[in-house]
């Protein structure tokens, strides 16, 4: 089964001994959980395409503005539809992830 939450944190987040420590808690507590680091802009593109085609319920951007910018952009990028659609994807879209940003800053 593949996992229904990815957290796409950045490289300089990752080995931050606080983002391990609330993955652990988060893991422990059942919740299926992928993480997964970019290498690049173009590996965030990649890994958002994978997550879609698994059918992932959330995707939470870990890492600062650049980050979160980065990955709603690639989210907006794989919108294949109407401009009117797009647009309503595209908020909705960006409010859940800053959403998450927020829940993870207010974890650290």
């Amino acid at each position: 089964m593949s996992a229904k939450i990815f957290l796409i944190v950045h490289k300089k987040s990752a080995n931050e001994e606080v983002v391990k420590a609330a993955v652990k808690t988060v893991q422990k507590e059942g919740i299926d959980l992928r993480v997964l680091v970019p290498w690049d802009q173009k590996e965030n593109l990649r890994i958002i395409r994978n997550a879609l085609g698994k059918g992932v319920e959330r995707i939470i951007a870990g890492g600062g503005d650049g980050t979160i910018n980065a990955i709603v952009n690639s989210l907006v990028g794989e919108a294949a539809c109407g401009l009117r659609r797009r647009s309503v994807f595209c908020r909705s879209a960006q409010r859940m992830i800053l959403r998450a940003a927020a829940v993870c800053r207010r974890m650290i």
